[in-house]
């Protein structure tokens, strides 16, 4: 069997890193201090509702588009790249200058995360809305990628 080739595959973000290392403060400081968790349990799950919920690995092979959420709640996501007609996106908070930033210049507490929006030939669900969060610059290059593919809508 052979396998397909990665055209991209991101790293998972840094903020992902720093909330493992907040969950580690957390256990530690729970043992010396019961009332510790008090404050830091609601830091914890700001932090992941805000930076954390959508983080991912976004692999591209040559027959697939897969996004793997760190959170294990989440699912997994397999999309056949010979199924999507177009994709468009929606960048968050990092990129105010852009006219593809939802929400304009206030947006910083609600999106950040970006969005693909994939539009497939299939007809149970021809759009397809994708949060995700990235390494810095991993969007930038799936972006890159799907308009070499010739999918990414310009407008």
């Amino acid at each position: 069997m052979k396998t397909s080739k990665y055209l991209i595959k991101t790293a998972p973000p840094i903020n992902s890193i720093l909330l493992c290392l907040l969950i580690i403060l957390l256990i530690i400081e729970s043992f010396s201090n019961k009332v510790w968790l008090v404050y830091t349990l609601p830091i914890c799950a700001i932090y992941y509702v805000h930076f954390c919920r959508y983080c991912c690995i976004v692999i591209i092979t040559e027959k697939n588009l897969v996004i793997k959420y760190i959170a294990p709640w989440n699912r997994v996501i397999n999309i056949k790249i010979e199924n999507i007609k177009s994709v468009d996106y929606e960048k968050g908070f990092y990129d105010i200058l852009s006219s593809k930033t939802r929400g304009g210049i206030f947006v910083f507490p609600q999106y950040c995360y970006d969005r693909l929006i994939v539009h497939q030939d299939d007809s149970e669900k021809p759009i397809i809305y994708l949060n995700i969060n990235t390494i810095i610059y991993g969007f930038d290059k799936i972006l890159k990628l799907f308009s070499q593919l010739k999918l990414l809508k310009v407008a």
